[in-house]
């Protein structure tokens, strides 16, 4: 009952994101994005971001969790993260691509993650849709939801669906 109300939400959230969008989901160009010329540059656009509460669009699994830009345009991030969920670890690269530009940002993320923990380890792609609201500069307020997609050789695909919502600063 659960998994399906959860797993209604991520649809819901899913087409509510695709109607505000402005522009459609496409794959990364390098020459569209602009990418830095000189380190000067990429030191600047390089951005730290620590996040504190049940789950992360960035680090998937976690309480608390530590994620590190890459590569930075208007509206795109490459990422690598690492988050804990004490009897969990995970190891996370991925885009984000921000929808909505405004006070209240829309964006999706899609990412590689490699989870650990104490039931044993797996590789899964991760998908994550949500909103951000920036109470400061450099603290934000994340809300979303996160599905980790469970891919085995012996049985059907899996899409385990996750709420989420924390605080994170980036510096």
């Amino acid at each position: 009952m659960i998994r399906r109300l959860i797993q209604s939400l991520f649809i819901l959230l899913l087409i509510v994101n695709s109607l505000i969008a402005r522009e459609y989901i496409t794959i990364i160009n390098h020459e569209v994005m602009n990418l830095p010329t000189n380190k000067k540059q990429e030191q600047d656009d390089l951005e730290r971001y620590v996040c504190v509460g049940f789950l992360d669009h960035k680090t998937g699994t976690s309480l608390l969790g530590y994620a590190r830009t890459l590569i930075k345009n208007e509206k795109h991030e490459m990422f690598m993260g690492i988050g804990t969920l004490i009897a969990a670890n995970t190891l996370s690269i991925g885009w984000k691509y921000y929808f909505l530009d405004s006070h209240i940002q829309s964006y999706s993320v899609l990412s590689i993650q490699a989870i650990a923990g104490m039931g044993g380890s797996f590789i899964a792609p991760f998908i994550s849709l949500g909103i951000e609201k920036s109470f400061t500069e450099k603290l934000f307020f994340n809300l979303g939801l996160n599905a980790t997609i469970r891919v085995y050789s012996h049985r059907p695909i899996e899409i385990i669906p996750f709420p989420n919502i924390n605080i994170n600063y980036r510096y």
